[in-house]
């Protein structure tokens, strides 16, 4: 029941933004999802049966956000579709999720998009940002500014339908089992973080890095296979006992300053639906999304409070000078991605003009009560 009132009230605010969103002849502005077919019944009365491979294990939070968007889709569309989740390994690997549903074997798999940088380097702008989007940042891109299209846009080259479902804030950062205090100690070590952005930016900066599984990140650092490890937000974190094998920790997380997830669907799958289904698919997306961040942002702060009080965590941060180090690296890594990708450019530039937008307004007007972090100098992205 609560889920459903969740839902129905973003209907209802929906339709009030769909409103005061449409010009004289009724065109949706760009971070609609109501693009209503000029012909054909709005609702055939059509079921279906589809199943979802998710990327995320059975118990993890990420798995549960999955849970959530399948319940609501079925109580939304009263039963007309229905999702039958799977966790990662029981349809397929992590890896593998992507390219079962652009093939159509599943109809819908849930991400996270950097999983995709092997096939588009691109996808990891849509995934995370190294000293860049912040959750709030990714939600105002996404809705308000160039993000929603430009997200459709990458996603269709592959035949796949995408909606962000849920989203969190800064990750929490490296953890270890020895004290970290800035770059300098990190130098020359190897560390568990994935990404091919991120892993170019730590070349620059002298640190290997190397993509793992948790389980394997988890062995490698208690067995010094590995000097150091990220996995994923605070409450993340925290949920999976990391701070039991890591008492160390350093922050902010340069590497990941929000997290987004999100479901695919098979382009020819959803193109069968009719609008009932597709609204109430885009309805329910951005209802998890919105629960999403408010109950990550909350638990982060929950889970942070109890890592250091009660499970002797010792939390350091890096210095400004770090991270101007870090920033300047990553304009590098940018400029030179974008040389050879014009999708990545594309989205690169629109998320800095993202930021060149809000500095006014974020610096001047809100000031202490901005949530954004406006960069101190910017990649040349040509």
């Amino acid at each position: 029941m609560k889920k459903r009132i969740i839902a129905l009230l973003l209907v209802a605010v929906m339709l009030c933004m769909a409103l005061a969103g449409c010009s004289s002849d009724g065109v949706m502005n760009n971070s609609g999802d109501n693009d209503s077919a000029s012909n054909g019944d709005y609702s055939n009365g059509k079921t279906y049966e589809w199943k979802l491979a998710s990327a995320w294990g059975e118990g993890s939070r990420q798995f549960s956000f999955d849970q959530r968007f399948c319940e609501r889709v079925q109580e939304m569309s009263n039963g007309r579709l229905k999702i039958k989740l799977y966790g990662a390994g029981q349809l397929c690997s992590t890896t593998e999720v992507f390219d079962l549903v652009a093939a159509g074997d599943v109809q819908v798999g849930s991400d996270a998009p950097q999983y995709w940088s092997g096939k588009n380097t691109a996808f990891d702008l849509l995934g995370y940002n190294v000293l860049g989007l912040g959750g709030s940042d990714y939600l105002t891109w996404y809705f308000g500014g160039e993000g929603y299209q430009l997200t459709k846009d990458l996603y269709h080259k592959y035949g796949l339908e995408y909606f962000y479902t849920a989203i969190t804030n800064c990750e929490s950062g490296i953890r270890s089992n020895n004290q970290i205090t800035g770059l300098a100690d990190l130098k020359g070590k190897n560390i568990r973080m994935s990404g091919n952005v991120i892993g170019a930016v730590l070349g620059k900066l002298g640190i290997t890095s190397t993509s793992m599984t948790l389980d394997e990140a988890v062995d490698g650092l208690e067995k010094g296979v590995i000097d150091a490890m990220e996995y994923s937000s605070p409450c993340m974190d925290y949920t999976m006992q990391i701070y039991e094998i890591a008492k160390y920790w350093i922050g902010p997380g340069f590497h990941q300053t929000a997290a987004p997830y999100g479901i695919m669907f098979n382009q020819k799958a959803y193109d069968s639906l009719d609008q009932e289904l597709k609204d109430i698919i885009a309805t329910c997306a951005k209802a998890n999304l919105l629960e999403a961040y408010g109950e990550n942002a909350y638990q982060d702060a929950v889970a942070t409070d109890k890592m250091i009080k009660d499970e002797g965590v010792t939390l350091t941060y890096f210095s400004d000078e770090d991270l101007a180090t870090i920033e300047n690296a990553r304009n590098e890594v940018y400029n030179e991605m974008a040389a050879k990708n014009a999708d990545f450019a594309k989205i690169a530039q629109s998320q800095m003009d993202y930021f060149k937008t809000m500095t006014y307004y974020q610096e001047d007007f809100l000031g202490d009560y901005s949530t954004t972090s406006i960069p101190s100098a910017y990649p040349n992205l040509g």
